[in-house]
């Protein structure tokens, strides 16, 4: 079927030029029950009842044929081109289902690739599923255990956990209060980390009272609780930690300066 004007193939990407022919492509499609003589058209740019008009026209023209074709060859070529529709097809259909598998497959790197967070989380126990569960199929997710009435024995690693989360953002990092979470958790295990993956709970660290500095907590949560965290990070949290260092150091210096200038006052005052 044969025309031409000037329209665009797509109404979302104006970039062909409208044809009233169909190609081999169209014809494929319309012989399977794919697409409509009147969407093959439509999809080239043609208003609704240009299509419907132009299809008219088209099977008019097949109800007259060309005299001078005889009914064997065009049985034969029908034949030929059911045969060619076959192999067609099996084409299209691979190649689809390859372009639907590579679109998936970017999706979810794209997915992973976008999933950070650098904060902590608090939450209740209603939000446990969705929060950590859930959650772990994409990142890894550390839940601390805190408590209000033991803030002395919690505080401190939940303030080393607020750093990290800044530091490693691929990491989930979330706190609930042990009595939300684990009806009679005994407080003598707290601190508490519950490490998550995959939709399970991977490791569980109980009693964590030591104090933990910011890479002492990564290191610890890398070997003896599982968690992978990416190269960059690492280094993030070392230079993070040699700066507390450095803070620390000169804090002791202007402590200890000042301990001498009070000595040094309480000598002349004798």
């Amino acid at each position: 079927m044969e025309g031409q004007g000037v329209t665009n193939y797509s109404v979302d990407k104006p970039t062909y030029a409208f044809s009233s022919s169909t190609t081999e492509f169209d014809d494929a499609l319309i012989r399977r029950g794919v697409v409509t003589l009147e969407q093959a058209i439509g999809g080239k740019g043609a208003s609704e009842s240009e299509a419907q008009r132009l299809a008219a026209l088209a099977r008019s023209s097949k109800e007259n044929p060309d005299k001078s074709t005889t009914v064997n060859n065009s049985d034969v070529d029908s034949d030929d081109e059911f045969l060619d529709d076959d192999d067609f097809m099996a084409q299209y259909r691979a190649k689809r289902l390859a372009e639907l598998k590579q679109g998936e497959q970017h999706a979810t790197q794209s997915s992973k690739k976008s999933t950070t967070f650098g904060q902590v989380v608090p939450i209740q126990r209603p939000e446990w599923s969705r929060q950590v569960n859930d959650a772990s199929h994409n990142a890894w997710v550390v839940v601390t255990l805190t408590s209000s009435s033991h803030s002395e024995i919690t505080a401190p690693i939940e303030s080393t956990i607020d750093s990290l989360a800044t530091q490693c953002p691929s990491v989930k990092f979330v706190t609930i209060p042990s009595t939300s979470a684990i009806a009679n958790w005994p407080d003598s295990n707290l601190p508490s980390i519950f490490i998550y993956r995959d939709g399970k709970m991977a490791q569980e660290l109980v009693q964590m009272k030591q104090i933990w500095t910011p890479l002492k907590l990564v290191e610890e949560l890398a070997s003896a609780g599982g968690v992978e965290f990416p190269a960059e990070e690492i280094e993030n949290v070392k230079e993070y930690n040699a700066k507390l260092n450095q803070d620390r150091q000169y804090t002791l210096r202007r402590q200890l300066q000042m301990e001498d200038y009070e000595e040094e006052d309480d000598d002349l005052v004798m």
